[in-house]
């Protein structure tokens, strides 16, 4: 599967959600002088507060860790980006895809709740 019918599985439980959200925006940055481009910027439901969303496909692949991953982490940490506060990154390679029961739970946890201390931790499946 390549990496756009993996960005609509995602949209499809955003839409199942009720997450508001924009898919691969445009967003300017000014330490930069220039834009970039997330995979999806979203919106927690009870505050307000914005993610931007970066999904990784191949991380399996060292040259993809090393060449776009790492550097498009680096990338937007410079840029005041920082996982689990304003950042939501999701992996997964092809033998192990991401399942909806994960990306449910980046959802509950960061987009449907208030807390921030459920932010940092991880429940999959029903549990």
């Amino acid at each position: 599967m390549e990496k756009k019918e993996k960005l609509l599985r995602l949209e499809e439980r955003f839409k199942a959600a009720e997450i508001k959200y924009y898919s691969e925006p445009i967003l300017r940055c000014k330490q930069l002088d220039r834009v970039i481009g997330p995979d999806f910027c979203v919106f927690n439901k009870v505050t307000g507060e914005q993610f931007v969303w970066l999904h990784f496909i191949d991380m399996n692949n060292n040259d993809y860790v090393e060449n776009v991953f790492l550097p498009k982490i680096k990338e937007y940490n410079s840029l005041g980006f920082i996982i689990g506060l304003n950042m939501i990154v999701t992996c997964e390679t092809e033998e192990e895809p991401i399942e909806d029961a994960e990306i449910d739970d980046y959802i509950r946890r960061y987009l449907l709740t208030e807390s921030k201390e459920e932010r940092s931790v991880i429940r999959l499946g029903n549990t």
